[in-house]
C-alpha cells in the first residue's frame, strides 16, 4: 500500500468526522454544493465515456435495482 493512499484516507475520514460533528447540521449539508458535486460527477462521466457504455450501465443499474431476478 502506498503511504499517500493511507494519508489520503486518514485526512478524508478526519474531515468527514469533523464536518458531521459541527454544532449545526446546516454546516454539513449545503444544497448548492451537493448539486455541484453530484452534477459535476455525472457530467465528468458523460464526458469521459462513449454513450453506448453509459447506456449499458444505466440498463445494468436498472436491472440491479429491480425486484425481478434475471439470470
Amino acid at each position: 500500500m502506498d503511504i499517500s493512499m493511507l494519508l489520503g484516507w486518514i485526512i478524508a475520514i478526519a474531515l468527514i468526522i469533523s464536518g458531521i460533528t459541527m454544532p449545526k447540521l446546516g454546516n454539513f449539508w449545503d444544497a448548492p454544493s451537493a448539486l455541484i458535486v453530484v452534477g459535476g460527477t455525472i457530467a465528468a462521466l458523460i464526458a469521459c465515456y462513449p454513450f453506448r457504455i453509459i447506456k449499458g450501465n444505466s440498463e445494468a443499474y436498472r436491472n440491479l435495482l429491480s425486484r425481478r431476478k434475471k439470470i
